[in-house]
Order: structure tokens, then sequence, then C-alpha cells
């Protein structure tokens, strides 16, 4: 069942025991299993777990898309001047031509969040290109001539279509599976745990669980296995990682110098 424009506001036990979601509005629907994959604001994680709220960490990754790209950039580089990290690596583009996408880390407190940006960084996750204000691109391009080498400032100076996204933390949770009636409802993805950029796990957690909970799924279906075993077993092999990235991604900031106390 596929249901768009819908919003999902409450998740509890139907009439007959399985899990009923409710949309905003007066439409319901009822489910065996309920997946939320529904990145960092999940409203699943507010459902099954609302006591693990994001916190900011104090910096913001500036992001921003070139279409073209310089002849030696080959592959991923990575830039750690001191106190922010600078990353870029070639993409094909729609016409099959060649840019450049790059990340410049800068520390900002909420309050420089908000004026550049129009809103608390745990409300706006991600900026989008006409949210990024006049202010927030002077003083990106002032910080590029700073702290990166000519070359790599020239590429953000000459770049027009920008984003932003703070970098955010969360509590580790402790489960990744709920019992919702006779139905289960799990969370998976930036819905489980957004991570920090640096680990490079954010995705690929994500899709890490995504293929397991496949493999679980269809241990259950077709060779009978018991499904809260297969979801145990599934949630057994995933949530040390998550664990683990949760860690990791606070001891690399601070080892970049990247972070402010707030």
């Amino acid at each position: 069942m596929l249901q768009t424009g819908a919003r999902v506001v409450g998740l509890e036990p139907g009439a007959d025991g399985r899990a009923a979601l409710q949309f905003q509005g007066a439409d319901r629907a009822t489910a065996d299993l309920v997946a939320f994959a529904d990145g960092r604001k999940s409203t699943g994680r507010k459902l099954l777990d609302p006591d693990r709220p994001l916190h900011y960490a104090g910096y913001v990754a500036h992001r921003g898309q070139l279409d073209d790209c310089p002849p030696e950039l080959r592959d991923f580089w990575r830039y750690e001047p001191g106190g922010t990290q600078f990353t870029l690596f070639p993409i094909r583009q729609p016409d099959g031509g060649i840019g450049t996408d790059w990340t410049f880390y800068l520390d900002a407190s909420p309050e420089q969040f908000r004026a550049h940006f129009g809103a608390d960084p745990t409300t706006r996750t991600f900026v989008l290109p006409h949210q990024v204000s006049d202010d927030a691109r002077v003083y990106v391009d002032a910080m590029a001539a700073t702290l990166l080498t000519p070359n790599a400032a020239d590429l953000v100076h000459r770049t027009s279509r920008r984003m932003a996204v703070p970098v955010l933390d969360i509590a580790p949770p402790t489960r990744m599976v709920y019992p919702i009636g006779s139905s289960r409802a799990l969370l998976l993805g930036d819905a489980l745990a957004p991570v920090r950029p640096h680990t490079a796990r954010g995705a690929n957690n994500g899709i890490d669980q995504a293929a397991a909970l496949v493999s679980a799924l269809a241990q259950h279906r077709d060779d009978g296995v018991d499904l809260d075993v297969a979801l145990s077993t599934w949630q057994e092999r995933c949530l040390p990682m998550v664990i683990e990235s949760l860690e990791r991604g606070p001891e690399l900031g601070r080892a970049l110098g990247l972070g402010l106390e707030v």
C-alpha cells in the first residue's frame, strides 16, 4: 500500500491488535510491520522513542556544487587545515559533464545559525539553496579566503548553488524494534540515529540496515523463522555499529577542532 501526501501523527494498537497508523485528518491504516526510515526529524522516533531529541553540535557542514571540475580532481580529496575540514569530489552532471561537490565545516553558534538560515539547527536540519541567506554566503566566502588554499577558496567563491547541514548528535538508541500490539514497528537509518558526517556511516548505516532487514524478513517469509527472532537478530547485528558511529563522531569533531559548547 502506498499512500502519498499524508502525514503520520499517531501509532497505536488497533481494534484487531495490529498497528494502526493515524494520518493527519481522519484516515487510518493498519499494518503487521511498520518501518520508519523518515530521516533526521523522524516522526517515527518521536512516536516510539521520544526521549532522544536531537542536539546541535556547534558547527555546520556548508555544501556547494559547481558545474565544472578542476582537471586534477580525480577522486575524493580532504583538507584539514586546523579548525575546519574541507572535502571535495567530482560528480556526474545530468548532461554527462563532470562537476564538483564540496563540503566546508565551520563553527557556528545557534544564534549565528538562526541569523544565517532563519531557524534553529534542530528545526532546519537541512538548509535548501533558497534558504541560504546573503549573509551566510558572505561569511562562508570570507572563511574560505582565510582558511583554505587559494584554489580551494576559488571553488567556494565561484559556487552559486549552496546548501548547509547543521551537525547534530543524539543519545545512542537501545533498540530498533518496538511492539505495537501484535505488530512490530522499526526505526532505521537517520530515523534511528543521525551520525556525524566524518564517520562516513550516515548513508552506509541506512543501507546496511535496510539490506539486513530484507534478509531478516525473507528468512521469516521463506524459511519460517519466527518474526521476533528474525528482527531480534537484525537488531543485534545493526545496533552496535550505530552506537560505535555515535561515539566516534564527536571524537573526530574534537580532533578536527570543530564544535562550540552549546
